[in-house]
């Protein structure tokens, strides 16, 4: 199996891992319950930003090309939400119908997907760090300041 299904399936894992054994920063409740998460992070978003900016760095950062990158990410939010979440709502009794399994999956993007969102424009951005340090050396050097060290 190639590197980039290893590193897809295991990112799946840990992200319904997290869904599951923190499901009040994941699902969506009427209210968020303190917990020491949200002590350290006062945003309500923000715990769960945090979780999935952590799981999701491997498959993003380990592959070559942005849209592979993206599209495993991808990949391991959607098919760990679709896992994940009816178990963790079967086993916090909740009512799993059609419109509050939709509900919890699409609040469940909104928790993981701006994190995604934030790897992939990092990674963008990376590709650039070698041109401009080329452009300073260029200029640094045409004024006489030599390389810089």
């Amino acid at each position: 199996m190639p590197r980039d299904l290893y590193l897809t399936l295991g990112t799946a894992m840990l992200l319904a891992l997290a869904i599951w054994v923190f499901p009040n920063q994941f699902l969506w409740t009427k209210f968020v319950p303190k917990s020491f998460l949200t002590e350290y992070f006062p945003l309500p978003f923000a715990p769960g930003w945090f979780l999935v900016s952590i799981i999701l760095t491997p498959v993003v950062w380990m592959e070559r090309s942005i849209k592979r990158a993206a599209r495993n990410a991808y990949i391991s939010v959607v098919s760990s939400a679709l896992v994940i979440v009816p178990v963790v709502l079967y086993l916090r009794d909740e009512r799993i119908t059609v419109t509050n399994l939709l509900l919890q999956l699409i609040w469940v993007k909104c928790i993981c997907v701006p994190p995604l969102m934030a790897h992939i424009l990092l990674k963008k951005l990376s590709r650039f760090v070698p041109i401009v340090w080329r452009f300073i050396r260029r200029k640094r050097s045409a004024v006489g300041l030599g390389s810089p060290n």
